[in-house]
């Protein structure tokens, strides 16, 4: 549309139609607005989309990266581009790690990311087996991946024997037991 550059560069709408069906719209608009006479028109038709609000990345995020607020930005997507799948609240995203490589700019989905792994597979870690009276501490191997809170399988190097505990910070796994020290002074008399 052009509009002569002595009049107002607004433009009005008539005979506007929607069909929620479908959902499609028709409108014609008219240049400039408070022409009545030699008022350009142009009938425009097209089709209605909701649009959301996601967190998209700002950059690629690598595998075992985690993604922090700064790497996060919102964006407003098609509804039908984001799915029930995809993460809808930044702070779900922020301190995750990447399962796969994350491209700039497009939704991420729940899967794509996890809690960050404090203890990797075949690392060397600390295994602290605690119970209400002794707190021991020694090396293992761990013999899998685990984030915060999860439990892990590590080999006892000295004894070749397997223990189950949970990941409590980075490199160390914690075994509690309900082990308690018996007097034996009783059944030596």
């Amino acid at each position: 549309m052009t509009v002569a550059s002595d009049r107002q560069a607004a433009v009005r709408a008539e005979a506007v139609s929607f069909d929620p069906g479908k959902p499609r719209f028709d409108v014609t608009l008219v240049a400039p607005a408070d022409a009545r006479d030699g008022a350009e028109r142009v009938r425009v038709q097209g089709k209605v989309m909701r649009m959301v609000d996601v967190p998209v990345l700002v950059r690629p995020i690598a595998v075992g990266e985690v993604v922090r607020s700064r790497d996060i930005e919102m964006a407003r997507l098609r509804a039908d581009q984001v799915g029930a799948t995809h993460i809808n609240d930044p702070d779900k995203l922020v301190d995750k790690s990447a399962r796969r490589v994350l491209p700039a700019g497009t939704p991420v989905r729940v899967s794509d990311v996890s809690a960050p792994v404090l203890v990797t597979k075949n690392s060397i870690v600390n295994v602290r087996i605690a119970s209400s009276r002794l707190d021991i501490t020694m090396q293992g191997k761990a013999l899998e991946d685990g984030a915060e809170g999860e439990h892990v399988r590590v080999l006892n190097t000295r004894s070749n024997k397997i223990v189950q505990g949970t990941v409590s910070s980075r490199g160390e796994v914690v075994v509690l037991t309900s082990y308690s020290m018996v007097s034996n002074q009783g059944a030596m008399r």
